[in-house]
């Protein structure tokens, strides 16, 4: 973590913190590593090398530049840092106590435990969420570093770009820090993904609103890079919803998995379904829901909508 984790072995604390605030607070403080030593700065500039040694603009080349954060720590170097304006800071809505009502335990347990607004000053949180999104802010110059390298060098118009993101975080949604609620919060799985073909093929942009995958990536980068992709691979080629206009099926059924759970979402409904607790399934129904908060797992009425879900989640994993 280069000397800016403050939990790890003989690593201090940053100097701008003290040790009467909560852990995560001392987290998202000035950073004493400068600007230049950061491991963001580091990261983007072995980018940056490695792009100036291609011997020549035609000869292929595949990139895979991947940062530690936006994760806690949050601790910025202080160019970052003295931008921060907490008061601009936007805390959402919290959840109501009927909606809380409906959560499983472990959720109870998070909200009563976790980094959140019942544990933390308002202070004290703004600071947290503040620095998250300040450190996503720096990121983003960071790869537009990379961005401006590609024009510079004539690599620009015919490179394949991809942005994504393993996951997300509840960054103050629901009042809540970290990855408390899991697979079964939209906020941590639904990440950006941002696919921009060569310029030169002359496509405009366009959002695609049906649902998609990161096992997705794998045909489509073999697609967009001319090679055959191996049979009996998972995911869709999104390559054709490009170049091509073909319609994505908004029906599709998408997963995502934690360690005892598995969270099935399609047609604005979300199951989330635990192995080992029914205390612990959820059911929301995104569309008028689309934060999750309100769980309909134990509703009598509701009885067709987790066996069709749980069926679909079966056959899922049953192809797979």
């Amino acid at each position: 973590m280069h000397d800016h984790n403050p939990f790890g072995p003989g690593n201090p604390p940053p100097s701008s913190s003290t040790e009467d605030i909560h852990w995560q607070e001392r987290a998202a403080c000035q950073s004493d590593v400068p600007l230049e030593h950061s491991l963001e700065t580091y990261t983007t500039n072995q980018c940056l090398q490695f792009l100036r040694e291609q011997p020549q603009i035609d000869n292929p080349f595949f990139v895979w530049l991947t940062y530690d954060r936006p994760h806690w720590p949050t601790t910025l170097p202080r160019e970052w840092f003295e931008q921060l304006d907490l008061d601009a800071v936007q805390l959402y809505e919290m959840p109501s106590a009927a909606e809380l009502a409906t959560w499983p335990p472990s959720l109870w347990n998070s909200m009563a435990r976790g980094t959140t607004r019942l544990t933390l000053s308002e202070t004290a949180f703004r600071l947290i969420v503040g620095t998250y999104y300040k450190l996503i802010e720096w990121l983003d110059a960071e790869v537009g570093r990379v961005l401006s390298e590609l024009r510079a060098l004539g690599l620009d118009e015919n490179t394949v770009i991809v942005f994504t993101a393993d996951h997300g975080d509840e960054a103050g949604h629901s009042g809540l820090y970290n990855k408390e609620r899991r697979c079964s919060s939209g906020n941590i799985s639904l990440v950006p993904l941002l696919i921009r073909p060569a310029p030169g093929d002359g496509l405009k942009g366009q959002m695609v609103p049906e649902p998609v995958e990161l096992v997705d990536l794998f045909p489509t980068l073999c697609a967009l890079a001319g090679v055959v992709a191996p049979p009996a691979i998972e995911g869709v080629d999104l390559s054709g919803c490009l170049f091509s206009g073909d319609q994505l099926d908004a029906s599709r059924a998408v997963i995502c998995e934690d360690y005892l759970k598995r969270a099935l979402t399609q047609d604005n409904w979300k199951l989330v379904f635990d192995q080992n607790s029914d205390s612990e399934c959820q059911l929301h129904d995104l569309a008028c829901d689309p934060q999750g908060r309100r769980n309909l797992y134990g509703q009598s009425n509701q009885q067709d909508k987790r066996l069709e879900l749980k069926r679909e989640l079966l056959g899922m994993k049953a192809a797979t």
